[in-house]
């Protein structure tokens, strides 16, 4: 049911996947006491300009839990960068806007290729590729942070598990 679909990053879909065993958050791993707080309890959503919600929002719950998610500094994430795992989805964090609902902005894969030594960021760029893109990840977020008027609070690291060890069905509703 489109209803009961996880449509808000923060408070339905990483939390989902979390309970379902399918991410785990490794963020701590690497340091900084950072931490995104989002307090859904106090939005109005009746302020919110329709493009920033999802589609047919009147017949959805909005989330009213405060959400909150352990970010890593981008200057944190620079010296520890060779020790993420490949395969990690690093998830783009931005401050607070009062009337944007929306705190992750991004995500992509963390990727340590062998011939070279570079970490790359593999994720769908709309930037004029509008397909999936391997850039060099401290590159790409040093670009974004300095031309974006959307600054970057940080970034969070979830580590999926490898589809083998995953329950063979996973269950729909885990509440």
């Amino acid at each position: 049911d489109y209803a009961a679909r996880n449509h808000f990053m923060l408070a339905q879909w990483l939390p989902h996947l979390q309970r379902q065993g399918v991410l785990r958050d490794i963020t701590r791993r690497f340091g900084g006491d950072a931490e995104l707080v989002h307090p859904y309890a106090k939005m109005r959503w009746d302020r919110i300009a329709p493009r920033f919600l999802p589609a047919h929002f009147d017949r959805l719950e909005p989330p009213t839990r405060e959400a909150r998610l352990p970010l890593l500094r981008l200057d944190e994430l620079r010296h520890r960068i060779a020790e993420v795992p490949s395969g990690t989805i690093l998830l783009l964090a931005r401050v607070a806007r009062p009337r944007i609902p929306v705190r992750i902005s991004h995500l992509g894969f963390v990727i340590h290729q062998k011939d070279g030594g570079r970490t790359i960021f593999r994720h769908a760029s709309q930037e004029g590729w509008g397909r999936v893109v391997d850039e060099d990840l401290l590159r790409y977020l040093d670009r974004l942070d300095a031309r974006s008027r959307w600054a970057i609070q940080g970034v969070n690291l979830q580590l999926p598990r490898h589809p083998g060890y995953l329950p063979a069905a996973l269950a729909e509703d885990d509440s």
